[in-house]
């Protein structure tokens, strides 16, 4: 939409007998003060504008720093967007693209524990468009952030019906490999294995064994599953025993 629509539209929605009054008012006094009344009415309807166009121009900033990762900013900036729209009178596309991206701001947030008043709100706007596989599994990745183990597995499983009811069968591997995290937290190490075998087959490329266990040492440097593992201990002590059995599994495709 370009601004001169923008303008043009918010201008049609200012009420005309107050356009009227204010423009008496102008005519009326501008002898004697100059235009100062009329210089007060552009200032007005500049303040209008603005308040209309700022939302929009928070949600662009935000959509940005979550393509940078940046996303403790970015749940700041698409906050500000939604408290100036009304959710459900935006374009469905527009929609889906701001409630979708304060998901994965939230998600991946670098400081999750404060953001349980913002997870509350998101769930409120989840109502407001078509929920798919891929919200599930975010849903999931909050739960297993924040401790509730269970409920993440829930919603991962959701995940899965879901990508597999559309026939994304190649997404099911991250809920495959989510899962694989959740089994390593319980303790339960061949149940891990099994998920972690079924998202190799979901999705070769991105979940080969291989290439897992070229990514062991960097994963457990990364500070996002450091923290994970910090969060779930059972997580960091079990990790090492699942690469163990990763590597068996490796080695017995070579003989």
């Amino acid at each position: 939409m370009s601004d001169t629509t923008t303008d043009t539209n918010i201008v049609n929605k200012i009420k005309i007998p107050t356009v009227i009054a204010l423009l008496g008012a102008g005519l009326t006094f501008a002898a004697g003060t100059g235009y100062t009344v009329l210089q007060t009415f552009d200032r007005w309807i500049d303040k209008k504008i603005n308040s209309r166009i700022e939302p929009y121009e928070k949600l662009i900033t935000g959509i940005a720093l979550v393509q940078d990762a940046e996303y403790d900013d970015a749940v700041v900036q698409l906050e500000k967007s939604l408290n100036g729209l009304s959710v459900k009178d935006l374009d469905e596309s527009l929609r889906k693209a701001l409630i979708d991206h304060y998901m994965l701001a939230i998600v991946n947030s670098d400081d999750i524990t404060n953001q349980e008043p913002d997870f509350n709100r998101l769930k409120e706007h989840l109502k407001h468009i078509p929920k798919y596989g891929w919200h599930n599994h975010q849903l999931g990745w909050y739960h297993l952030r924040t401790g509730k183990v269970d409920q993440a597995i829930n919603y991962f499983e959701q995940a899965l019906e879901k990508f597999n009811q559309h026939q994304e069968y190649r997404e099911t591997a991250d809920s495959y490999w989510a899962l694989s995290i959740t089994q390593l937290i319980k303790g339960d190490v061949d149940k891990a294995i099994k998920y972690t075998t079924k998202a190799e087959l979901a999705n070769p490329l991105a979940y080969s064994l291989d290439s897992l266990l070229k990514d062991k040492d960097a994963m457990k440097k990364d500070e996002w599953f450091a923290q994970l593992m910090r969060t779930h201990p059972t997580y960091g002590q079990k990790f090492d025993v699942w690469v163990s059995e990763v590597q068996k599994l490796v080695c017995a495709r070579k003989t």
